[in-house]
């Protein structure tokens, strides 16, 4: 069971640890997260994918045009004089990077900064909050900001986003990295160490 001396021992502070023990644990039972494999690998992937239950909000502050083609696959065809318009320009990088992409409209709507990625596990675009609300009866695709800020509307959005995924089932077999590279799109994952060394953290903390 998901408890607040547990969630310190992860890793997490007890600041924050405090505020989402609570609903984490909410959450695990209504979606079934009991194993200690799939608790451990539930938090080790949040942990890693929200620095520690701390960063809720993608920012899309960059300040190299560099980092933006290494961080958006979409982008990595544009002249980086094009992409240096895009640095520290959130708002700007948001309608690149994300319009007319999961379900958000085009550049001339704001949907690319709205529904930019919000949560523990980054939930991004119009189509994906629409979906995460329907399932848990939420409005989140009107109001996404309720997913990035610490709570059960968070914990939930994450366990729905793990149990959809396949995460859920694929963690039994213990394999830390393919759960990783479900979540990130990329094989290996990006940041498997720091994956690999939470989720043996939390395996001993759930345990």
């Amino acid at each position: 069971m998901i408890t607040l001396p547990r969630l310190i021992a992860c890793g997490i502070s007890p600041a924050v640890a405090r505020v989402w023990a609570d609903p984490l644990a909410i959450a695990s039972v209504q979606f079934g997260i009991a194993a200690v494999t799939q608790q451990a690998g539930w938090l080790a992937q949040m942990m890693h994918e929200s620095a520690k239950l701390t960063h809720l909000e993608e920012s899309l502050y960059y300040s190299k045009a560099t980092n933006i083609a290494r961080a958006f696959k979409r982008l990595r065809s544009l002249p980086l004089a094009e992409l240096d318009k895009l640095t520290r320009n959130p708002k700007g990088l948001a309608a690149a990077a994300y319009s007319n992409v999961n379900g958000n409209g085009g550049p001339e709507t704001t949907d690319g900064w709205d529904m930019r990625g919000g949560g523990p596990f980054q939930l991004t675009g119009r189509a994906n909050y629409r979906e995460c609300g329907e399932a848990l009866g939420r409005p989140f695709e009107a109001q996404p900001e309720l997913v990035r800020v610490p709570g059960l509307d968070g914990a939930l959005s994450a366990a729905w986003f793990w149990t959809t995924k396949g995460c859920n089932q694929a963690i039994l077999t213990g394999n830390i990295d393919q759960v990783g590279a479900i979540i990130n799109g990329a094989n290996p994952p990006n940041g498997a160490s720091e994956r690999r060394e939470f989720y043996s953290d939390c395996l001993t903390a759930m345990r």
